[in-house]
């Protein structure tokens, strides 16, 4: 670099590289649950086989981030985002030109892989190349993109499938990904590998083994119980857990896969428990409501869609800022803001519920042509929780990430975002035993005839995410405090 314009642009086209990586594996993960019904159709495939198409690509991410956070350290973030890049790219090829459920299922677990080996480096990358002060701007962007993701992946998928087919959802990812490898490998900064020191394998086949046993719990203990099988994976998630922590107490000065210097960095800790509970607040919110729109108030797919779209906009459209805000504010106060608006939000929204849940909803009043009575009610409080994730998302992870040696980046981004994800799976299971411990009896929407009762009993379960968010701002307000400015 030569001059000042180049010192500024330069970390800017790095964030751009970056955030498209980073919006090619958010908005296929989001398009997959609108493929299955096309999918099954196609391929004469059950649902059950399918619903694998998406646990496996979440059981792999979720086992593995850890590891490849930390191997990012070692072997160098550039690399192994690029790397991650290409074999998301080759693995999406495979999905798209799949002719059986078995196919879909394996592909679909290489793209976790790649996912698993690019995202903890995103957040790397952005430390080594923004200084600390700038970071929260930085990271606002990040959650922008995530934002358009999560409005744009179900809207441009149900069109895709719709016009072009279900496989072109899975094979756009193949110019993308030649777009984004010949950027990355432009523009990325070319930090060096670490050749003092070497990935940990029995911790990272510990970690492996805790995490895979304690996400396959949440993910199928809801419709098997606690068998014997899961009895038996709780007893191994235990079990390696204890020997995975003096495992690594021994190892501390010899590369560990989990430094425990990082649970000392400012802010890192509190804000690692702040967005396992945010992470279970949103998932179940979106949960709750989109049944309680589509089975409790007989809205269609597309309302109940327009419903949550204010959340997911406001929070796309104030990222950025309140990101920035870290930078000259304390990114706790912040993050604790941001839980309070969201946690007010949804006791707005309870109360809406249960406003909405004494009309009557004609089925043909979803439709196209008329709005269903009540939609309204429901963008107050909807913008309400987006402001308050906007406060949370991006100033959480600027917080978490503000204070960690550049040298442990990739460690701390794999500990962060396996954080979220244990957050998003449990929030799912979570969700379920709340809803069918409100109803009575196990929900299954594709039979559930009784309407009035779910539109009575889910405003109750809306109490869930409003306690996450809650616990999520005491943690926040009497943990460590974070960066203060």
């Amino acid at each position: 670099m030569t001059g000042n314009s180049s010192r500024e642009t330069e970390p800017n086209v790095v964030l751009a590289v970056l955030s498209l990586g980073f919006l090619m594996t958010f908005i296929d993960l989001t398009v997959m649950n609108i493929a299955i019904p096309a999918i099954s159709a196609d391929l004469s495939a059950g649902m059950d086989n399918l619903l694998w198409a998406v646990n496996s690509y979440v059981l792999v991410v979720s086992f593995l981030l850890i590891t490849m956070g930390r191997l990012g350290d070692i072997v160098g973030t550039r690399n192994m985002f690029l790397l991650g890049v290409a074999l998301f790219s080759a693995a999406s090829a495979g999905v798209g030109g799949s002719r059986t459920a078995a196919q879909i299922i394996a592909f679909r677990a290489l793209q976790g892989v790649g996912t698993a080996m690019l995202l903890p480096q995103t957040l790397a990358i952005l430390v080594l190349v923004f200084p600390a002060e700038k970071r929260g701007a930085a990271f606002g962007t990040w959650g922008t993109v995530a934002g358009a993701a999560a409005i744009a992946g179900p809207s441009l998928g149900g069109l895709v499938v719709s016009t072009v087919g279900w496989r072109w959802i899975f094979l756009i990812n193949v110019p993308i990904g030649l777009l984004v490898l010949p950027l990355g490998w432009r523009f990325l900064p070319k930090d060096k590998s670490s050749k003092n020191t070497s990935l940990d394998i029995l911790g990272a086949a510990l970690i492996s083994i805790v995490l895979f046993a304690v996400t396959y719990i949440f993910m199928e203990v809801r419709n098997d119980g606690w068998n014997f099988v899961m009895q038996v994976l709780g007893g191994v998630a235990v079990a390696a857990g204890l020997i995975l922590f003096r495992q690594q107490s021994l190892r501390q000065d010899r590369s560990p896969l989990i430094p425990f210097g990082l649970f000392s960095a400012t802010g890192f800790a509190t804000m690692n428990l702040v967005i396992g509970c945010s992470s279970i607040s949103v998932v179940a919110l979106m949960l709750i409501i989109s049944i309680f729109l589509q089975s409790g108030l007989g809205y269609s797919a597309l309302y109940a869609g327009l419903a949550i779209v204010p959340a997911s906009l406001m929070s796309m459209l104030l990222a950025r800022y309140m990101g920035g805000l870290t930078d000259r504010y304390s990114g706790r106060n912040v993050v604790f803001s941001g839980l309070l608006i969201s946690a007010v939000g949804v006791v707005f929204l309870i109360w809406v519920m249960n406003q909405a849940a004494h009309l009557s909803v004609a089925a043909d009043a979803a439709g196209l042509g008329r709005v269903p009575e009540g939609f309204w009610y429901f963008i107050a409080p909807m913008v309400l929780v987006g402001i308050g994730n906007a406060c949370v998302v991006a100033p959480t992870n600027a917080t978490a990430m503000r204070c960690v040696p550049s040298e442990l980046a990739g460690a701390a981004s794999g500990i962060f975002n396996t954080v979220r994800q244990i957050g998003f799976v449990g929030a799912v299971t979570l969700t379920d035993f709340v809803i069918e411990w409100r109803i009575g009896q196990p929900l299954d929407i594709k039979v559930q005839k009784d309407a009035a009762l779910i539109a009575q009993s889910l405003p109750d379960a809306m109490w869930l995410p409003a306690a996450a968010m809650i616990v999520g701002a005491v943690v926040c307000r009497t943990g460590r405090e974070g960066n203060k400015k």
